[in-house]
């Protein structure tokens, strides 16, 4: 069944909703690899290297989505991206949540 969901949705299939009121939705995310040598200055500048190499990629998707980079260091570090993986998933949204 969950195969038939996944198609329905990655064909632009819209959230289902059961007569008991659990919508059933799909969820896509994207991560990307960086090579950390192209970026290191920038993120020393902002005083978020460290934090990068402990953590992970994570960070650094959340540090170029955020405002806390002006534009220019924003596409260094998008140009240092070089591996884009993506996770898809079909979530269970009970009723009243």
């Amino acid at each position: 069944m969950k195969s038939v969901f996944k198609l329905y949705f990655e064909q632009g299939g819209k959230p289902v909703i059961s007569q008991s009121g659990e919508t059933l939705v799909y969820n896509s995310k994207q991560s990307f690899g960086y090579d950390l040598h192209q970026i290191k200055d920038v993120l020393e500048e902002v005083g978020a290297f460290d934090k990068a190499v402990k953590l992970n990629t994570g960070f650094i998707d959340r540090l170029v989505c955020g405002c806390r980079l002006d534009d220019e260091k924003k596409e260094i570090i998008k140009d240092a991206r070089h591996e884009i993986t993506e996770t898809r998933n079909i979530q269970i949204i009970k009723a009243g949540k």
